[in-house]
């Protein structure tokens, strides 16, 4: 419950999201990692102040989609990183990620 209030107080803001998942995806995913960077920056130069509204955090979740189909049932086959991706961006056990 404390986390709750936590995240209400003090929104995440979408910039520090993409910070910590960016690190995780592999160099590889070059399109991948090009249409976040795309997105955060152009969000960057048009409203930062932005940031932490639910629609931002949408269409940031609809990218990953693209490059994680199985998003929300990822299995011991599927990359290490996506899982990764996942708990950062639902905010789980980022600290441990």
């Amino acid at each position: 419950m404390s986390e709750i209030i936590n995240e209400i107080k003090n929104p995440r803001n979408i910039k520090d999201v993409h910070k910590l998942m960016f690190e995780k995806i592999p160099d590889s995913e070059i399109k991948f990692k090009s249409e976040l960077k795309k997105y955060i920056e152009s969000l960057c130069n048009k409203a930062p102040e932005l940031g932490t509204y639910p629609d931002v955090f949408m269409s940031y979740y609809i990218i990953m989609l693209n490059y994680i189909p199985n998003y929300h049932n990822l299995t011991n086959d599927d990359p290490k990183w996506m899982f990764k991706c996942r708990d950062i961006f639902a905010g789980v056990n980022i600290e441990k990620v």
